[in-house]
């Protein structure tokens, strides 16, 4: 089941499958080790993580089922400017699941993911900031993870098909023309993209650690159609940006125990600085000269040296304000050519998460459902 992800048993012989805010029911009975249909929607409004798969749910051995009811306003974001003097401006766009923002080198425009994400029915759209219009750039209902061409012509993701397979792709920012793949890979653990390397040659990506356990940075050659480490550690590292001129990685990592930013040198990878003290995702200043990030609700400006060796100067705290939860992949925010800060914040006011529901004998009654 495409999506599907937290399978739960069912007594005597069914299961209860959560996907997107839903869970459905599964009978087992004429199981026989091939692909089995017959799964249908039996609750939804169950609240989740999207991007990880995890539903808030479980079924007891009597059919007892306890769930964490969804917040209506859970999915519905909206975009917002931050400007240096912390005031906060909406972006003048309607309210929608956006994820993963990308501004375009020129400035005037955006790339996002719209959807759940986790291979869930999501599409990329690219928004004209002046005029504030949209169009759809992907028409797959599984595309993720944007990141802008050096030249802003094309953008760069990550596509799913129906049995799981993944490709790096591209397309022509105003539509035209079709996807390019670049690289293709079996249905095993995800990959992010987080853009061209200065030269175009290669792409940096986000993939399951060998560990099995964390997420690790890999480098995918274009020309030899091959993947070199780049922070391979027992840590998992998150959200790496390079830097506008391409010679400087920053990253989260938790290899401290906690959360923090990193910079090294790219590709030598001869120094690293830690950056602050905890935080949870990190964008690099369009000039190089700064490094925007999150820690808490605290958006701060970190100023930074990159002319000969790094050095970093004492953060600034921009604005403080609720965000939407950081993707594993990629951070849900992206600063401008002028220094606003552009990010996805909820529009829930509402705290749902604080009580559960319990349906008792939900486990026979949803194996039974007209099929």
């Amino acid at each position: 089941m495409q999506g599907a992800s937290f399978v739960r048993g069912i007594e005597p012989d069914g299961v209860a499958i959560g996907r997107a805010g839903k869970i459905f029911a599964m009978p087992l009975v004429q199981a026989k080790g091939e692909r089995l249909g017959g799964a249908l929607p039996a609750l939804e409004g169950v609240a989740g993580v999207p991007m990880s798969g995890v539903v808030f749910f479980d079924v007891a051995r009597d059919g007892t089922l306890v769930y964490a009811e969804k917040d209506p306003a859970e999915d519905v974001f909206e975009l917002a400017w931050v400007g240096r003097d912390g005031k906060v401006e909406p972006a003048g766009l309607p309210a929608r699941e956006y994820r993963t923002p990308r501004i375009s080198p020129d400035g005037k425009k955006l790339a996002v993911a719209i959807g759940p994400g986790g291979g869930s029915e999501s599409d990329l759209w690219v928004v004209d900031l002046e005029k504030r219009t949209t169009s759809r750039l992907t028409f797959d209902r599984s595309s993720i993870s944007p990141a802008w061409s050096r030249d802003g012509e094309t953008i760069l993701f990550v596509t799913t098909d129906t049995v799981g397979k993944s490709a790096f792709a591209t397309k022509r920012a105003d539509g035209s023309g079709e996807v390019e793949k670049l690289a293709e890979f079996e249905a095993t653990a995800p990959r992010f993209p987080l853009g061209f390397t200065a030269d175009g040659a290669g792409i940096l990506f986000l993939t399951q650690g060998t560990a099995g356990s964390s997420q690790d940075v890999y480098l995918w050659d274009l020309k030899e159609g091959k993947a070199s480490g780049v922070l391979t550690t027992s840590a998992g590292e998150h959200y790496l940006v390079l830097s506008p001129d391409g010679r400087w990685i920053a990253y989260v990592s938790d290899e401290s125990g906690t959360r923090e930013v990193y910079v090294q040198d790219f590709p030598g990878k001869r120094g690293k600085w830690q950056i602050g003290d905890g935080a949870t995702a990190v964008r690099w200043g369009r000039d190089g000269k700064e490094l925007i990030v999150v820690q808490g609700q605290k958006l701060i400006a970190v100023p930074v040296e990159t002319g000969g060796a790094f050095s970093s100067g004492e953060g600034k705290v921009v604005a403080e304000m609720a965000f939407l939860p950081m993707d594993e992949s990629a951070a849900n925010y992206d600063v401008s050519g002028d220094g606003r800060v552009l990010v996805v914040r909820p529009t829930s006011v509402g705290e749902w998460r604080g009580h559960l529901e319990v349906v008792s004998g939900w486990g026979s009654a949803s194996l039974t459902l007209k099929r």
